[in-house]
């Protein structure tokens, strides 16, 4: 298993990836703005060029495909969104860029910096429990200086490197807009981490997996004990592998019972399985109609995200929102997999789990991992179950990444990164 290195770091290039996870965290208001998207894309469209790298067809191939979709939505609704259209090429062209003149050093410089802000949040976060309203005023005063403007109004605080809610006192956002989004951002640099170190712990990985623990995420605890099973599939010891096996099997089972025994995990869970229905009732009841801001939950979401498939299934529903039942009243559809789906149908799931496929392929033998593959699925289909994240410039290069590592051979030090793309 083989390790990629920091040491020749492009400070160019860290600053892409960087500009790549704050584009992807919600929290910059400036980046869910449409103009501020298009402007960021064409400076990074003519600064690509300028360095004489040009579009590949796979990038071509990936317009073709949206043309289709696109078309196909106009048959369906006779109508064109613009703005969807724009923000989808948009974000993929931002994040093919990056993908392109960065390659394999993107997972060293993703982990540096994920590593590096969850370090900071630490701190704070502890500062959080002690004394919320201090902080609070802190960060919400930082806020008000930003460039961007708020973040998330009265009930929230983002000072960039840290968010604060109040209905969350006890857990931790990071830099991301809630604790769970965080627990998302963190699962593939952990992932990257363990498998670029030969499974072993490391300062990087503590602090890390501490930074999970503390966002009391149960998406954070199921990608944990993943990560913990992928451990225990790739013991660091050559001499003895048995005795590591059944010693990490042991410790995963004692973590997954103590974490489904602990009450705000199973209140969570419960929660969201025994509500499922007075939800959407509720969803398609007039008590919905003074537009206060209503969330289905998770479960709730995906079941009327998948009605609305049922019409739709071939390719979605784009940006059509307005075919939504329920778009009279302000809901928010909180599954990421329902959004996913509700958007492209059929087609667009199809696309997203070859392309996962193979990208996971790619980590396995980049990495030499024994199920590398399957366990990079499984831990981005966890985290983005909960998350509408998978359409962000962040989260589509890392499914575009086999397209980088196109070539990779099982030596990493004999790595020949394809040009192709």
């Amino acid at each position: 298993m083989g390790t990629l290195s920091k040491r020749s770091m492009n400070k160019a290039h860290y600053i892409l990836v960087l500009l790549l996870i704050f584009s992807s965290t919600n929290t910059v208001p400036a980046f869910r703005d449409i103009y501020i998207i298009f402007l960021v894309t064409i400076g990074l469209v003519i600064y690509f060029r300028l360095k004489g790298y040009v579009f590949g067809k796979y990038y071509f191939n990936f317009l073709l495909i949206f043309g289709l979709f696109t078309f196909v939505y106009f048959l369906q609704f006779s109508t064109f969104n613009p703005i969807f259209s724009i923000r989808v090429i948009s974000v993929v062209t931002i994040a093919y860029i990056v993908a392109k003149m960065v390659k394999l050093q993107l997972i060293v410089y993703f982990e540096d910096i994920v590593y590096k802000l969850a370090l900071i949040s630490l701190p704070l976060f502890l500062w959080q429990i002690l004394d919320f309203n201090s902080l609070y005023q802190l960060n919400g005063f930082i806020e008000k200086y930003l460039p961007f403007g708020e973040f998330g109004g009265v009930a929230n605080t983002n000072s960039l490197v840290f968010t604060m809610k109040t209905y969350a006192p006890f857990r931790n956002s990071g830099f991301m807009w809630e604790p769970g989004a965080f627990a998302a951002m963190l699962s593939l640099p952990l992932y990257f981490n363990l498998s670029r170190n030969n499974f072993t712990w490391n300062r990087k990985l503590i602090v890390m997996v501490i930074a999970l623990l503390t966002t009391q995420s149960t998406m954070g605890y199921l990608v944990f004990l993943l990560l913990g099973l992928y451990m225990s599939f790739n013991p660091s010891s050559k001499e003895n592998k048995v005795i590591p096996y059944i010693f990490s099997l042991i410790v995963i089972a004692a973590l997954a019972v103590f974490t489904v025994q602990q009450d705000f995990m199973a209140q969570k869970i419960q929660t969201e399985y025994s509500n499922i229905d007075a939800t959407i009732d509720m969803a398609y009841s007039r008590k919905t109609a003074s537009k206060d801001k209503m969330s289905l939950g998770r479960m709730a979401s995906l079941i009327m995200d998948l009605q609305t498939v049922k019409k739709y299934p071939l390719v979605g529903i784009g940006g059509q929102s307005e075919v939504l039942e329920e778009s009279v009243y302000d809901v928010n559809r909180t599954n990421g997999w329902g959004d996913f789906i509700r958007t492209f149908g059929v087609l667009g799931v199809i696309i997203l789990l070859i392309n996962l496929m193979r990208t996971g392929n790619s980590f396995q033998l980049l990495f030499n991992s024994k199920s590398g593959k399957i366990f990079f699925v499984l831990i981005f289909l966890t985290f983005t179950f909960s998350n509408g994240i998978i359409m962000l410039p962040l989260f589509i290069t890392l499914q575009w990444f086999y397209l980088i590592n196109k070539r990779t051979v099982k030596t990493i030090n004999n790595l020949q990164i394809s040009n192709s793309i």
